[in-house]
C-alpha cells in the first residue's frame, strides 16, 4: 500500500521535470511529469517520488484531516466521534452535496448489496448442463 502526502513546491531542479518539494523538516525531489510544471509555493500529492495530484485549498485541507487521524490512530488518541461523526448523521439531516451525506447512502447501498436476508428470492435463472458421456 502507499500513501501519498501533501508537499509543497520549493524549487525547480533543470529544465521542469524535477521539483525540490517540502513538508515541514522533509525536503525531497520529485518527478512532476504527471502534473505539469507548477509554480513555486503549489501543493502537490506525492508518493514514490512522484507528484499524482495538483491540490486545491479544499482537497489539502481534507488530506490534512485524515493525515492527522491516521497520526492519532497510530498514537492510540483516536477518536472516531471526533474525527468521523459527520458519518453518523443519517444522510436525510446531510447537506446532499456534503460527504457524510455521499458516505451515509453508499454505506446503505453497500449494506442492503452485500447482506441478501433468506426472504430474498433468487433471481439467477437455473443453468442447463449436457451430461456428457465418455465411452
Amino acid at each position: 500500500m502507499c500513501l501519498s502526502v501533501p508537499m509543497q513546491v520549493d524549487s525547480w531542479v533543470g529544465d521542469g521535470e524535477i521539483a525540490w518539494v517540502v513538508r515541514g523538516e522533509r525536503r525531497q525531489q520529485a518527478n512532476m511529469l504527471l502534473v505539469g510544471p507548477q509554480p513555486v509555493g503549489t501543493w502537490v500529492l506525492v508518493a514514490l517520488g512522484f507528484a499524482k495530484d495538483v491540490l486545491d485549498e479544499e482537497s489539502l485541507a481534507l488530506t490534512e484531516e485524515a493525515l492527522a487521524a491516521l497520526a492519532a490512530t497510530l498514537d492510540g488518541d483516536y477518536d472516531p466521534e471526533a474525527w468521523f461523526g459527520d458519518l453518523r448523521t443519517p444522510a436525510a439531516e446531510c447537506d446532499p452535496g456534503s460527504v457524510g451525506a455521499a458516505s451515509a447512502a453508499n454505506g446503505r447501498r453497500f449494506a442492503a448489496e452485500a447482506a441478501p436476508t433468506a426472504a430474498t428470492p433468487s433471481t439467477a435463472e437455473p443453468v442447463e448442463t449436457a451430461a456428457t458421456e465418455t465411452p
